[in-house]
């Protein structure tokens, strides 16, 4: 988590993490103090590790996107962000 919160302080636009580690327990307010971005993940449910994460600098217009309920057990996050050039989906699987 250490390490995590050390990327978010680099204020990036967009941040992608495959193998998050993180689970119910975690909240998305305890990843992003600041409330800096909007978040975006997927956690293994299962088994410990894996897990997927995005995100979203707030200064962007973002959403999520509801996926079928047959990608219920599969690590994947999706969400577009829209800006002036189009809409662009971003897609993170592990």
């Amino acid at each position: 988590m250490q390490q995590l919160r050390y990327v978010l302080a680099q204020n990036y636009s967009l941040i992608f993490v495959t193998e998050s580690w993180l689970s119910d327990s975690i909240t998305n307010g305890l990843i992003d103090e600041s409330h800096s971005y909007n978040i975006y993940r997927k956690d293994r449910q299962f088994k410990r590790g894996g897990g997927v994460i995005g995100f979203v600098s707030n200064t962007l217009h973002s959403y999520a996107v509801l996926l079928s309920s047959k990608y219920d057990l599969l690590e994947l996050t999706c969400f577009c962000i829209v800006t002036s050039l189009g809409t662009f989906r971003f897609i993170i699987v592990y």
